[in-house]
């Protein structure tokens, strides 16, 4: 088996990985500006390593905000509570943690959210 680098996190309670090629930085969830008529699962905008980004909710923790590289540009998921980071032996569909399957989070449903909504820029 060859590793994975990147993230394990906690989304109402089960467990998935995030590879550290989508994963930016972890942050303390910064306050956040609703946007007007958002739809659901969008919180709204929030400045994070110096960048203005959407947050969209994954999970219901509110924490912690994991920031991501979608499509070049940075996109915050609060609902994920960080477990550890690290190298993980690599299994079909995603990591072994703790002898068991951890799947890898799929960053398409987030993006499905928000083609769905409009909410995409």
């Amino acid at each position: 088996m060859s590793g994975a680098a990147g993230l394990v996190a906690e989304r109402d309670g089960a467990r998935v990985f995030l590879p550290h090629g989508a994963v930016r930085a972890l942050v303390r969830m910064p306050k956040i500006e609703p946007l007007p008529r958002a739809p659901r699962g969008v919180l709204g905008l929030a400045l994070a390593l110096g960048e203005v980004m959407l947050v969209v909710s994954v999970g219901s923790a509110q924490t912690d905000l994991v920031v991501c590289d979608w499509f070049g540009e940075a996109l915050g998921l609060a609902g994920l509570v960080p477990v550890r980071a690290g190298t993980f032996d690599e299994a079909p569909g995603g990591i072994l943690f703790e002898d068991r399957l951890t799947p890898t989070f799929d960053l398409d449903e987030v993006g499905q959210l928000l083609l769905r909504t409009g909410s995409a820029a």
